[in-house]
């Protein structure tokens, strides 16, 4: 089906341990996906408590369920709907959920006891501040990784399918099999990379993991990205019988987001 985001609002619920196999099929369907669970059991705060949704998903390490504590069973689509509207075509549109806020939902009032024993269990939640403000916190997925990463980069999966897609399927001659054709497949790639550089998921910075073609540990990406094809040449024969193009490497440096800060004050008198 043509669908991304998956919760349930029904007047009787889903179990538990169907909420979890759910999240299994999200986790393995090969089309990418994420669902969203409202916890609405209060032991989720108690950090001895195990048996809580939240701590069942991080013990699975499912990065693409997403989980939330809250009374009102539904939280988790008002958290699911503020983060859909990001318009990736537009600049600068790429958002973290810490911060943000939720309609329809009654923030919480937690101790800092158990605001921490909800990021420990990889919760978000919809939280009152003393200072009159109420916030989204942590834009967390139950496996390691932020929200708007996974969000980001299936937006970015997606466009660049769909641009390869359309340069062959709108080409009015063929694509050759050669460096020239090759290089137009490179092109059409490059363009979503500076859309994503655009839309702020992606940013000039240092690439920490291993290289590839030239790129090495430690080298600095000035436009956030880099691409790499090996030659036509060096393609092997049974391959190319197949009319299948040389692999594009794209290293992706994300622009991250900043949730807390740390400030040092010195005084003198």
């Amino acid at each position: 089906g043509m669908w991304y985001g998956l919760t349930f609002a029904a007047s009787t619920m889903p179990t538990a341990d169907q909420l979890v196999a759910v999240g299994a099929f999200i986790e393995g369907a090969s089309i990418s996906r994420i669902f969203g669970v409202t916890e609405t059991d209060t032991r989720v705060l108690d950090a001895a408590y195990t048996n809580d949704l939240a701590t069942r998903f991080k013990a699975l390490n499912y990065k693409r369920t997403c989980v939330q504590y809250s009374p009102n069973k539904f939280a988790i689509c008002s958290l699911m709907g503020r983060a859909f509207s990001v318009n990736f075509a537009a600049n600068r549109s790429t958002i973290t959920l810490m911060y943000k806020q939720e309609p329809g939902v009654v923030a919480e009032l937690l101790s800092e006891t158990q605001a921490q024993t909800l990021k420990a269990k990889r919760c978000n939640v919809f939280v009152k501040y003393i200072n009159d403000t109420a916030i989204i916190q942590y834009g967390v997925m139950s496996g390691q990784a932020y929200f708007d990463e996974i969000h980001g980069l299936d937006w970015f999966a997606d466009a660049l399918q769909t641009a390869l897609y359309n340069l062959l399927y709108q080409s009015k001659t063929k694509i050759p099999q050669t460096d020239a054709g090759q290089n137009q497949l490179v092109t059409a790639a490059a363009n979503v990379c500076q859309e994503a550089i655009n839309n702020g998921l992606v940013a000039p910075g240092q690439w920490n993991a291993d290289g590839f073609g030239q790129l090495e540990r430690g080298d600095f990406l000035p436009e956030g990205f880099y691409i790499y094809t090996p030659p036509m040449a060096s393609q092997d024969q049974s391959i190319r019988e197949q009319r299948i193009a040389p692999p594009i490497q794209i290293a992706l440096k994300l622009a991250g987001a900043v949730h807390e800060v740390d400030c040092i004050v010195d005084v003198n008198r």
